[in-house]
């Protein structure tokens, strides 16, 4: 008799669910894993102690250009091509005999009682970087006995004659920039301009104007027609005593004025040159078909001080970058650039961009700025600060994400709080620039104690040198990512045709692939056994037909 033999489940299901398992974890394809790149926290923290070296690095100063051709030399031996230190001319100011300290403000109570009896007050004495500071792009008059006048933000102009005399400037309550208010004193005629400060040390400023783009320029460029006068922020208790003294009536007194005498005369503008450096890794693809990746910080500083986080160590970082891109075997152009003229107000950015914008148009996919990049012992936040609604912003959280599973040697990343921030506006540094022109950027920004923001107490103690890889880590893995392809970004590489696509959606579009094939494959497997089983059930009853069907005699 024919047996009649079943295909048995237990042979065919373990099969499907290895099929289901292999297909749903095309989930895992939404998430990629990136290659960390090196970098060497040593040697980048010499740089920066070289660079600290030098002293100040005021733009246009000898030690700025000392250290754009450090920078230089180190990019050479690097091995990068097309090196250049480029020169931009450029109204700049310093101190003519190369003291800083000197320059002079003496202020004084002029008081005529009410019987005619004048008393003249003098002030103690008061020392420049201590209890004031020149503001950049001031004037270099002197004079002597110049009647103080408070005009408030400003708004008080219209109803007060200046000409002549010093202006009492209060930045409190006041969405005015310091420019603006130095402009509108300008164009009323005052001899002088005093800013209220509201640190407890005067920190050092710039004057700027802007384009028809909003992009900074220096004051004299934006308004060549306003002469200059002497312009000063003061400490906070300076400027309050000031305040108090204009405001403080003596019941004893018919008359008394705030007079004030100074001497500007070793603080000058010139015309003179802002330092850009840069150089590149070369991509492997043709030309017509290379893109660009950019990294850049500043290497000036203010002229009061060596500017060891602001931003010897972003510089360093830069530096130490370039050793890595020259290793890397990237499809695109990797370019480090660092920055003169930043504290003037993004200067040296905003020539090298408008030299060469026809290539950046075409060719830039993503900037990456380090300035203040680093930490200082015992502070633990950096962000990563891009523009609200960049579509990068999921790569740069999963690369996170990914450096904190990874670890990095030297550091417990675990007490490091790395986040992105997204912005409204641009920010204060050199990625501002690029995004004016419409590129896509992210900026680090680390952090250390208060109090030592351009000032001569920015030295070299405030930098750890095991967080100079912090920003570079994540930045720079996303650039060599972006020069590789490997793993693309979503949506190409156009730096204005980044995907939109969330990368939750992604990753429920792959999951939602990977789900339908498995379900059809485990269907398509019931339906097959169902077909097998009905092929083995007709063969059996056709043999069981045959069986018992009665022999008939011929």
């Amino acid at each position: 008799m024919f047996e009649r033999r079943e295909t048995k489940p237990s042979r065919v299901f373990p099969v499907l669910v290895l099929l289901s398992v292999f297909l749903l974890g095309s989930c895992s394809m939404a998430t990629d894993e990136y290659r960390f790149i090196e970098f060497n926290s040593t040697r980048a923290f010499q740089d920066v102690q070289t660079l600290v070296d030098f002293g100040s690095r005021l733009t246009g100063s000898p030690n700025e250009y000392v250290a754009a051709e450090y920078i230089k030399s180190e990019m050479e031996k690097a091995t990068l091509s097309n090196v250049n230190h480029y020169l931009f001319p450029n109204p700049l100011y310093r101190f003519k005999n190369g003291n800083i300290t000197d320059l002079s403000l003496q202020v004084s109570t002029r008081t005529t009682t009410a019987n005619q009896t004048v008393v003249v007050e003098q002030w103690p004495a008061l020392i420049h970087i201590t209890d004031y500071m020149a503001v950049a792009y001031s004037g270099s008059q002197a004079f002597v006995g110049k009647e103080l006048i408070y005009v408030g933000n400003t708004s008080l102009l219209h109803a007060l004659d200046v000409r002549g005399k010093v202006t009492l400037v209060d930045p409190r309550n006041s969405t005015l920039s310091g420019s603006d208010m130095y402009k509108s004193v300008l164009e009323a005629g005052a001899a002088g301009s005093i800013l209220i400060g509201t640190d407890e040390l005067p920190i050092s400023r710039s004057c700027t104007g802007r384009d028809k783009d909003g992009h900074f320029l220096a004051f004299p460029v934006a308004y060549p027609d306003l002469t200059l006068i002497p312009h000063l922020v003061t400490s906070r208790q300076l400027g309050l005593a000031l305040y108090d003294a204009l405001h403080t009536s003596d019941s004893s007194a018919s008359s008394s004025t705030v007079q004030i005498s100074l001497n500007f005369s070793n603080f000058e503008v010139f015309d003179g040159n802002i330092s850009v450096v840069c150089g590149e890794r070369v991509g492997s693809k043709p030309p017509s078909e290379r893109k660009l990746v950019m990294f850049g910080g500043h290497h000036d500083s203010v002229f009061d001080g060596p500017g060891a986080v602001d931003n010897a160590e972003g510089t360093g970082q830069i530096i130490e970058m370039a050793r890595q891109i020259s290793t890397w075997n990237v499809n695109h152009t990797v370019r480090v650039c660092t920055w003169g003229g930043e504290e003037e107000g993004l200067l040296g950015s905003y020539y090298y961009s408008e030299q060469f914008m026809d290539e950046l148009q075409r060719d830039l996919i993503f900037y990456f700025n380090g300035d203040m990049s680093a930490n200082e012992a015992g502070y633990y936040t950096m962000r990563f600060e891009m523009m609200t609604g960049d579509p990068n912003v999921p790569i740069l959280q999963e690369i996170i994400r990914q450096y904190y599973e990874r670890g990095t040697p030297g550091l417990d990343l675990s007490k490091y709080k790395l986040s992105v921030t997204q912005r409204s506006t641009p920010g204060g540094s050199d990625h501002q620039t690029f995004i004016l022109d419409g590129f896509e950027t992210v900026a680090a920004v680390g952090s250390s104690a208060p109090g030592n923001y351009h000032r001569p107490s920015d030295t070299i103690e405030h930098v750890d040198g095991p967080t100079l890889q912090l920003a570079y880590m994540v930045m720079g893995t996303f650039g060599y990512s972006l020069a590789t392809f490997a793993p693309p970004p979503p949506g190409g590489w156009s730096s204005h045709d980044h995907s939109s696509i969330p990368s939750w959606a992604k990753t429920l579009a792959w999951c939602a692939l990977g789900l339908g094939l498995a379900i059809f494959v485990v269907v398509g497997g019931l339906l097959l056994f169902r077909l097998r089983a009905k092929q083995h059930r007709d063969k059996y009853d056709l043999a069981l037909r045959e069986e018992i069907t009665p022999l008939v005699d011929p």
